[in-house]
């Protein structure tokens, strides 16, 4: 019996690792917005709510996790990509684990992801999930990082994308994003 318990956790975790690197894109529904009606707060303690998104035409929504390496390398390049596109782009990170299903922060999550930051130089916003984004949202992310794009409604631009890229990459896929929003 400890055998099986052994291999399944095992199994776990190789799954819950290999979910931080894959590369293909999800296709959603488009039309609506994607987290709804919601009120979150950021890893600052500020209040926000769907109006952020107004404050651009394109909004690059990336889903991470402290535990996730992939996600934590490329927040760097992230950082470098929202000072450069300025008033075109704006970053929002949502730190998946910082919060329970219910929105409960956990407290030493909290705090590794402000560690995070601060040591990748991702000054863009990040966002502690609410039970309002888990519900509309986050709950059926399987894997992290997992990278979405949304105008200033909140729909959903192109299709959501999973795992990690370079700034390059990043670059080419907004820079397309925004010629469709323009």
């Amino acid at each position: 019996m400890r055998k099986y318990s052994l291999l399944f956790s095992l199994l776990a975790l190789i799954l819950l690792f290999s979910g931080c690197s894959v590369e293909e894109p999800v296709t959603e529904p488009t039309g609506a917005s994607v987290f709804g009606d919601f009120t979150a707060t950021d890893l600052n303690g500020n209040a926000v709510d769907q109006e952020i998104f107004k404050e651009r035409k394109l909004t690059m929504v990336n889903i991470w996790a402290t535990f996730c390496g992939p996600c934590i390398n490329e927040m760097p390049e992230l950082g470098q990509l929202a000072e450069e596109y300025g008033e075109d782009l704006q970053i929002i990170g949502i730190v998946v684990d910082a919060a329970d299903q219910n929105g409960n922060v956990l407290p030493q999550q909290k705090a590794d992801a402000l560690e995070i930051v601060k040591n990748t130089g991702a000054s863009y916003t990040h966002l502690l999930p609410s039970k309002d984004l888990n519900d509309a949202y986050l709950s059926g992310v399987q894997s992290v990082p997992t990278t979405l794009f949304v105008d200033e409604n909140g729909c959903l631009v192109g299709a959501s994308l999973v795992g990690a890229r370079n700034k390059a990459q990043w670059k080419s896929i907004v820079d397309s994003l925004l010629e469709q929003v323009k």
